[in-house]
């Protein structure tokens, strides 16, 4: 039978009808997946100039220790000294190589060059300046090469990682190691050249301080340790012993700096300079080694990742391709005429599960989200939490301002928390100015910490309304009897608390 012109443009437009849509589906979410490839890669980029930092910061704070033990009357280090700026040099070589490759990408070039002429000031000056002075001139450079380490944490995508595990092991490469080896570096060069002469007033006050800060650093890179072993417990082996080694180590350098400088009975320490440094010098290497055990890790679970996005890329492909195949044969095949009725209740569907002013989730959808979650929390015995929080006299803003300025601070708050959201978590507008977000994987403990950040990016952030916009939240954890209704009866009540006891703070139930 000769199929007739017309017929034949009929059944073109019939297929691209009908065919062209489910194409574009799969190309958005082929792009989709080549965003999170690009999104990963970035981190791993981070990954590699933040460990070439983290070299430079060893040597960094080895030079400003021996130097100040030097200054203090120990001539011990004087050799040990010249081979540490030997290290140095190279490490900013290495550090230069990848700005050069990678800083336009990071935007780091501005950062990168502050160190590099601080670094250039110091061993350019020719008088020899006083111990306390080259002290502090070293911590400056020292604190400009962590703040570039937390900077290269943003810019390359690392602190907006969507894995628990890969975060947690992020943010303590980043943020907890480094500070916790800044501390004890600081703690090692005060301490050993106190034990050259009397401990002063000052110093014993900055040491007492530095102890509980070291204290305080080293329960936090603990606490993330213990979330990556709880996510991940294939990691566990790999870097437990490190982890032992390095709370033993720093426990035995406290009791040292505790007796034998912070409270010696005698007016001058004896204690040899060598034998302190040894031990704290003892306790940094432990830190660094964990760093250097954590590091491969991490890259290693993002590569991992890279290849399942790859994976799923060449999956969509094949459906892309499957799917056209089948489209031409059916429509080829049997000439039917298929309706848009389909596509219209797609769109009807989304309509009603999204809030029409927000474009967040809408309390219907959140309800469906939450009763998945119980019954998948119930199957796996998986904990999660719920953070509900309002805007602090929204009434007052709309009465002042009038509703079209609301509705802003409505779209502006949206925004902003969005930005904060993991993609497995739900965000939904419960009705009014009141929003409720369901966090996966989740204590209490760390949803108050995600709803404290929160709070704290509304409260910085700008409404073009001469008014501080503030919120108070609410968060409560799943226990295992409770149904959608209870959870969220006691968020509310959390929130109802926080409401109560001042506002723009968060409370628990």
């Amino acid at each position: 039978m000769k199929i007739i012109p017309h017929k034949n443009a009929a059944m073109a437009g019939l297929f691209l009808l009908f065919a062209l849509p489910l194409i574009i589906l799969l190309y958005i979410e082929f792009n989709e997946i080549n965003k999170w490839i690009d999104f990963t890669h970035k981190e791993r980029i981070g990954v590699e100039y933040n460990r070439s930092l983290m070299r430079l910061l060893n040597n960094m704070m080895h030079r400003r220790g021996m130097g100040y033990a030097y200054l203090n009357g120990d001539i011990s280090f004087s050799e040990r000294l010249a081979k540490e700026q030997t290290y140095i040099e190279d490490d900013i070589k290495a550090v230069e190589a990848l700005n050069q490759k990678y800083g336009s990408v990071l935007m780091t070039d501005e950062k990168w060059k502050t160190i590099k002429n601080r670094w250039q000031g110091l061993i350019e000056k020719k008088d020899l300046p006083a111990a306390k002075e080259r002290f502090d001139n070293h911590t400056a450079l020292i604190a400009d090469i962590i703040t570039l380490v937390s900077h290269v944490g943003e810019t390359s995508n690392l602190i907006l990682d969507p894995e628990i595990t890969t975060y947690y092991l992020m943010d303590c490469l980043t943020f907890k190691l480094p500070l916790l080896i800044e501390n004890l570096g600081q703690t090692r060069g005060i301490g050993a050249a106190a034990i050259k002469h009397r401990l002063g007033a000052d110093e014993k006050i900055r040491l007492i301080t530095l102890s509980g800060q070291i204290i305080s650093s080293l329960d936090s890179s603990n606490e993330r340790i213990q979330k990556v072993f709880s996510s991940a417990p294939d990691i566990k082996p790999q870097m437990e012993t490190d982890v032992i080694e390095l709370n033993s180590n720093i426990r035995a350098f406290l009791v040292m700096l505790d007796r034998e400088v912070i409270n010696s009975l005698k007016a001058r320490i004896t204690k040899k300079t060598s034998d302190y440094y040894g031990v704290a010098t003892k306790a940094i290497d432990s830190g660094y080694r964990l760093y250097e055990k954590e590091h491969p890790i991490l890259d290693k679970l993002l590569q991992a990742r890279i290849y399942e996005y790859r994976e799923e890329r060449s999956y969509y492909l094949a459906i892309l391709g499957v799917v056209s195949a089948v489209f031409i044969y059916v429509f080829i095949a049997f000439n039917k005429n298929i309706t848009k009725l389909e596509i219209a209740n797609d769109k009807l569907e989304q309509l009603a599960i999204t809030d029409p002013l927000t474009g967040i989730f809408n309390r219907r959808r959140f309800n469906e989200a939450i009763e998945i979650e119980i019954e998948r929390a119930g199957r796996h015995k998986r904990k999660f939490s719920l953070i509900m929080f309002d805007i602090d006299h929204f009434k007052e803003t709309n009465d002042t301002f009038g509703h079209e300025i609301g509705d802003n601070v409505l779209r502006t708050i949206t925004q902003v928390i969005s930005r904060q959201m993991r993609l497995t978590d739900t965000f939904a507008r419960w009705g009014g100015d009141e929003f409720i977000i369901l966090v996966i994987e989740s204590t209490v403990e760390s949803a108050k910490v995600l709803a404290e950040r929160l709070r704290e990016e509304i409260g910085t952030c700008y409404f073009d309304i001469d008014k501080k916009i503030t919120c108070s939240f609410g968060v409560a954890e799943f226990n295992e009897t409770d149904d959608a209704e209870a959870i969220i009866k006691r968020v509310d009540e959390a929130l109802y608390e926080t409401k109560n006891s001042g506002r723009n703070k968060v409370c628990i139930k």
